[in-house]
């Protein structure tokens, strides 16, 4: 514990191991993505958060702007191109225009896909109260562009970013 945070490892697929009510922020960049049970990580988050407590979460947007090019061309989904782990399969641009993750049996795999909608009814289905709902980046538009499109456009920037509060 340096300058009073704590950090945990878990399965957060299950039960947090952390106390009721006893944490005043959680955060999580890129991870609800990769679970199978995203309403269990909500409800944890809900559990061990203080009342008043605030979660930052961040997820791929499977409404992206470049993904609803890919499946307009009826091609895979930039968010979810994890349909073999042998090899990357359904879009043709995936290795130009972004890095892959390593495939194989040992590799994680995005299990569902989450758009502006859905992420903040999660987040409402749980109790929280939504205190912003942002967008970051439009690829594969330089940044100075895509920063701009998702201030303008934030449901259909590249990363989701909610800010929720438990209610008090």
């Amino acid at each position: 514990m340096e300058k009073g945070i704590i950090i945990h490892n878990s399965d957060l697929n299950t039960e947090f191991p952390v106390e009721n009510e006893s944490v005043d922020v959680v955060t999580a960049n890129g991870v609800i993505y990769y679970l199978q049970d995203s309403d269990n990580f909500v409800s944890e988050i809900y559990r061990v958060l203080k009342r008043g407590g605030y979660a930052v979460v961040s997820a791929l947007n499977l409404a992206s702007f470049h993904n609803i090019f890919a499946l307009a061309l009826g091609y895979q989904p930039f968010t979810l191109m994890n349909i073999s782990s042998e090899k990357l399969l359904g879009n043709p641009f995936v290795d130009r225009l972004f890095q892959p993750l390593p495939l194989g049996p040992d590799a994680c795999y995005r299990v569902k896909g989450f758009t502006y909608q859905g992420l903040s009814d999660l987040f409402e289905t749980y109790g929280f109260g939504r205190e912003s709902l942002k967008g970051c980046g439009y690829p594969p538009l330089p940044h100075p562009i895509g920063k701009l499109l998702a201030r303008i456009d934030r449901r259909h920037a590249y990363y989701l970013i909610i800010k929720v509060r438990k209610n008090v």
